[in-house]
């Protein structure tokens, strides 16, 4: 449903299924919300904010696992700027986690990451759930099934 995948020349691809999600899951408590969320959030990062990024697309010619290693250290780069905006209790992370936090991110801006995040803050998720779930219906009124997307 969501993650990396290896295409069938074994080189890796970001894959997120929104679609898959709808049509098994529906959206009536927080649990399913926060996963929902989590898959939206994923989706619009790797196809809307990452890969558009010019420092990334300099790894799109197969060195994938290079990528994923500068990914993980800014995760905990951006921890660290999420703190510096949010003022947030880093306490409970681990130390390596808490040395990285105080570095630039390699692949972002401050700026950006800030901005991201408050898109994804403004997002609507019943919305897009319920505009997901209405084109799905509308492929099955067509007859076309899940290959067909």
């Amino acid at each position: 449903m969501d993650g990396i995948r290896p295409n069938s020349d074994e080189e890796y691809y970001f894959y997120v299924s929104l679609e898959d999600y709808v049509e098994e899951n529906k959206i009536e408590d927080d649990f399913k919300k926060g996963e929902f969320m989590h898959l939206l959030t994923d989706k619009l990062f790797y196809a809307k904010f990452l890969m558009q990024k010019e420092s990334v697309k300099n790894f799109q010619d197969g060195d994938q696992q290079k990528l994923l290693g500068v990914l993980y250290q800014d995760y905990n780069r951006v921890t660290g700027v999420l703190h510096e905006k949010y003022d947030l209790d880093l306490g409970k992370l681990p130390e390596i986690s808490r040395t990285t936090c105080d570095k630039e991110p390699t692949l972002f801006k401050k700026d950006e990451i800030i901005k991201f995040i408050e898109r994804c803050a403004s997002i609507n998720l019943q919305k897009e759930y319920d505009e997901i779930n209405e084109r799905l219906s509308k492929m099955k009124e067509l007859g076309l099934g899940m290959c067909d997307r």
